[in-house]
């Protein structure tokens, strides 16, 4: 004899949120993207775009300097 499984109700996760419970299909698309079915945790990361490394402001100065002294 197999036991039913159900699939609804069930938790849903966060990053930032505190968990909730959705009662069907709709309630969990509603939620949107950013839920998930397990907890996240922090060793997982959010994908951030990579940008160029920024100029250290010492070097910004000293090119500001010169460029005062050139003139």
């Amino acid at each position: 004899m197999s036991a039913e499984v159900k699939e609804y109700p069930k938790w849903k996760y966060h990053a930032t949120k505190a968990p909730v419970i959705v009662e069907d299909a709709e309630a969990e698309k509603e939620l949107g993207a950013d839920w998930k079915d397990a907890p996240v945790t922090e060793s997982e990361p959010e994908e951030a775009p990579e940008e160029a490394p920024e100029e250290a402001p010492e070097a910004t100065s000293k090119r500001r300097r010169r460029t005062k002294r050139g003139e």
